[in-house]
């Protein structure tokens, strides 16, 4: 069993979640109603807070610690990243706090939903290339 497993199985349940999410992205129907669209953004965003606080709290801490110096650099790269897409996130949510406002607003709903999964899609591709082999390759 490798070191990232639950890391790439919660990437896993992302990505499914994001890809049901991507489904609803219709403004018409948004319009007329966006309970299934806000009921798949709240999954999305619990998923991603469990995922994100297990990165904070075990996995980029332990790469940070790392005896070789190219483990260390790439997880602090990831990590200063990630500030700026955690807060981008926060203010995503906030915004799209209700049905009534995705309702008030569905092509501007869609337009950043797409732009937040597609960044999320990515970081995801990145960390499954790039920084998890890293951990597994140690141990």
């Amino acid at each position: 069993m490798a070191a990232t497993d639950a890391f790439r199985k919660q990437h896993e349940e992302l990505l499914v979640i994001a890809g049901r999410l991507t489904k609803l992205l219709d403004p018409v129907r948004l319009a007329a109603d966006a309970a299934s669209a806000r009921i798949q953004l709240s999954d999305l965003a619990g998923k991603l807070k469990v995922h994100l606080a297990m990165e904070d709290k075990g996995l980029y801490p332990r790469m940070i610690g790392d005896t070789d110096s190219s483990v260390r650099d790439v997880a602090k790269r990831f990590v200063d990243e990630m500030g700026g897409i955690a807060t981008v996130f926060t203010e995503y949510m906030d915004r799209w706090r209700s049905t009534g406002a995705i309702q008030q607003s569905p092509q501007q709903f869609v337009k950043e939903t797409r732009d937040l999964v597609g960044a999320l899609a990515s970081r995801i591709d990145r960390e499954n290339t790039q920084l998890y082999p890293l951990l597994d390759r140690r141990g």
